[in-house]
């Protein structure tokens, strides 16, 4: 921690006591602009000069709420602080380059006053949300480049006021694309003495428990979409293959939802999630990602960040586990002076002004808690490819389409575009005729073909690790018709006990591979350096569905029944998917994968509303055949609901800003006009939309509820949340 900032404002306000003639002063010290994690005045608590930024440095992206907090300083030489200080904020958006359009006033958040102390120490004023006047700058008013005109004031009857005008910059919007694959159960139970049979979640629940993930992470927006539905046949109870790494059961159930993204098309840039019921047993493992899949149970929401934060490509971070080797060592250290993945920063929690102390707080990546998103994997975060970055509300006045000198005589051709301010490109794949091929290596020689797919999708395996195997098809003559190699899917766990990441590969891994479909082929095979690892024959014809039926149940409408009747020669091994399209059939999701039987009843609570078109695509192993094209009409129903915030019994302090988030959305991907949606807590009117920031009611037990719409298309969700007093750090004057 570096000391010589106090003796610096020691003797910045003895000079400006005795030099200036100003011996009562109220002076704005800072400004700290944060989303989630932010730089200020970062020479006073780090001391390596190669971790630290400029203030307020870290980027902002579009359209997420953003907390402004005022610092401020009593430069008075008779009083120890100034009691009651208070102020507004005017926000202006730079026009055409130069010209700048007020936006709107920003009055202070709850309490609405502060206390301006001489010499704070620097700890305690970042750690306490209430040694600071703070502001919020609500989602639709932060993109472009916005100035911040500051000003402050303390009451009567010593009546000190300041200013200070600041710029920042809101022009990178990141979208993240989650599709969710949902995960059922029928096996045993943990004691193994009797059988769970547990429904999928549903979009509602993937919504819930990305919250936190978009708290942390810079994203300016979300889309949720469900990818299918795995059924899981074996608890997730079994041990790791190696420190650090998944366990077996959770490696093959990644296989399978592998497998649901490449019938969903494998597209490249959507994040694919398996979200498992609760129930299924599991431990130690509680979330593992395999190269472009993870997974984890359904509202466990710093699991989900730390396993798509492996898909984002991050590794660990060094506390609990071995991790990431360019990992900055921010203070503090352990008593063995090892770094211990501190956040580096000081984080603040959007939702409720909450703030994480790097003293405490470490990275979401490590094993260590509590967690909080570190400034290292923040800004790794900017500009990455699977967000979808693109730049908004950027204003040029010489940047127009056409410039006119003389609009009857010339017409100027457009300047040139200004470069690309970020180094990002991201790249789209068009879907193809492949086989795919998903299974298990073990001891590196082993291998377990799960699934052959014959189907047209994106060739993206840019998650993957290429070895040295090969995967060939051939045909009767031995011929070689088309090869592709085989790609490691390297897992990633985040488990309830302490370990290391592994110092060598571990031997047990799930893989992918695609070939070019041009032509049925004799002989599936992998080999490597012409040795032939694992081979499968064709057989004399492919399966054939004799029977596609699919109709929504008059009497349940939440159930599609569907009748399926395959002849296959690989009768033991056959098993189908159902699947649905929405625009002709030009793509196609999966509903449900993995399904064997003649006879199933499936939820199509994931179908959007109106005419849809399904299909069955079975699998033999080799083979893939599509059934008849069948249509079922989907009820509109009542809109699908989540509160993202606040949460079941989360505790809040009273009388502080807190905000109401959710989200609500058609049976047909649209969302709702937010003058109907509604909240209320214990039955009072909070007011309307799906993003508000209101005052937490006193202290003791509330029941927060968001109604949707009217009559039959009405829908509602209520939570119970908690409110803490917490003991004043003003003194609110008394006129």
């Amino acid at each position: 921690m570096n000391k010589d900032w106090i003796l610096d404002e020691i003797k910045e306000t003895i000079l400006e006591i005795f030099t200036e003639k100003k011996f009562f002063s109220l002076r704005i010290n800072g400004i700290e602009i944060t989303q989630a994690i932010q730089y200020y005045h970062a020479d006073r608590h780090l001391a390596d000069s190669a971790d630290r930024g400029p203030d307020n440095s870290i980027r902002l992206v579009t359209n997420k709420p953003t907390w402004v907090r005022v610092y401020l300083r009593n430069r008075s030489l008779f009083a120890n602080q100034i009691d009651n200080v208070s102020g507004y904020i005017k926000l202006y958006r730079r026009k055409n380059g130069f010209f700048w359009n007020h936006v709107k006033d920003l009055s202070p958040e709850a309490p609405g006053v502060v206390n301006a102390e001489s010499w704070p120490t620097y700890d305690n004023e970042r750690s306490n949300i209430n040694s600071s006047l703070n502001f919020i700058i609500p989602p639709d008013d932060v993109i472009g480049n916005l100035r911040l005109e500051v000003y402050v004031e303390s009451p009567e009857p010593i009546k000190l006021s300041d200013d200070v005008t600041v710029n920042t910059k809101a022009t990178l919007h990141q979208t993240i694309r989650i599709a969710g694959i949902m995960v059922g159960y029928n096996g045993p139970n943990a004691a193994g003495t009797g059988n769970l049979n547990l429904a999928a979640p549903g979009l509602a629940d993937l919504q819930a428990t990305a919250a936190w993930m978009l708290t942390t992470y810079p994203i300016s927006a979300a889309t949720y979409r469900t990818a299918g539905t795995v059924t899981l046949t074996v608890p997730l109870t079994d041990a790791p293959s190696c420190s650090g790494c998944c366990s077996p059961n959770w490696v093959s159930l990644n296989s399978d939802i592998q497998q649901a993204r490449v019938a969903d098309g494998n597209n490249p840039g959507d994040v694919y999630y398996g979200l498992l019921a609760n129930g299924i047993p599991m431990g130690p493992i509680i979330g593992c990602a395999s190269g472009g899949v993870s997974s984890g149970s359904n509202g466990d929401q710093v699991t989900m960040a730390h396993e798509i934060g492996h898909v984002m490509g991050f590794m660990h971070a060094p506390c609990g586990v071995g991790g990431d080797p360019n990992y900055p060592a921010y203070e503090p250290y352990d008593p063995l002076n090892t770094p211990q993945a501190s956040i580096g920063e000081y984080g603040l929690d959007i939702n409720n002004g909450t703030v994480f102390s790097p003293q405490t707080h470490k990275d979401y990546m490590s094993y260590c808690g509590p967690r909080w998103i570190s400034l290292y994997y923040y800004q790794r975060l900017i500009n990455h490819g699977m967000l979808h970055p693109e730049i908004r509300g950027e204003d040029h006045f010489w940047w127009d389409e056409w410039l006119r000198i003389d609009p009857s005589q010339f017409m100027h051709p457009p300047l040139p575009d200004p470069p690309d301010l970020d180094p990002w490109r991201y790249r789209k794949m068009k879907p193809e005729p492949l086989i795919s091929i998903i299974g298990v290596v073990r001891s590196n020689t082993v291998f377990e073909v799960h699934h052959v797919a014959r189907l047209k999708a994106a060739r993206d395996v840019s998650y993957g690790h290429r070895t040295d195997f090969i995967v060939e098809l051939l045909d009767e003559n031995g011929k070689q018709i088309s090869t592709g190699p085989i790609y490691r899917l390297i897992d990633r766990t985040i488990s309830s006990c302490h370990s290391s990441d592994p110092t060598a590969e571990n031997d047990t891994y799930a893989f992918q591979a695609f070939l070019s479909d041009i032509a049925p082929g004799t002989l599936l095979r992998i080999v490597h350096k012409r040795e032939e690892l694992w081979s499968r024959q064709a057989p004399e014809a492919p399966p054939k569905i004799k029977v596609f039926e699919a109709k929504l149940d008059k009497n349940k409408m939440n159930t599609l029944v569907v009748e399926c009747d395959i002849e296959s020669e690989r009768k033991e091994s056959t098993d189908y998917w159902v699947r649905w399209s929405n625009d002709g059939g030009s793509t196609w999701h999966p509903l449900s994968i993995g399904l064997r039987g003649r006879r199933q009843k499936l939820s199509p609570d994931q179908l959007p509303a109106g005419k849809i078109a399904l299909q069955a695509v079975a699998h033999d192993g080799f083979f893939s055949s599509v059934s008849k094209t069948l249509y079922v009409t989907v009820p509109s129903g009542p809109p699908i609901i989540c509160i993202q915030h606040p949460q079941e019994g989360q505790k809040l302090a009273a009388n502080r800003t807190m905000r109401l988030l959710g989200i609500a959305t058609l049976r047909n991907g649209k969302t709702v006009d937010p003058k109907l949606c509604r909240w209320l807590i214990d039955g009072k009117e909070m007011g309307t939309g799906q993003n508000l920031f209101v005052v937490a009611p006193s202290e003791g037990m509330h029941r927060c509820k968001f109604t949707i719409g009217r009559g039959r298309s009405k829908a509602e969700m209520a939570v119970s949340f908690e409110t803490i007093q917490i003991k004043p750090d003003v003194v609110i004057s008394k006129k």
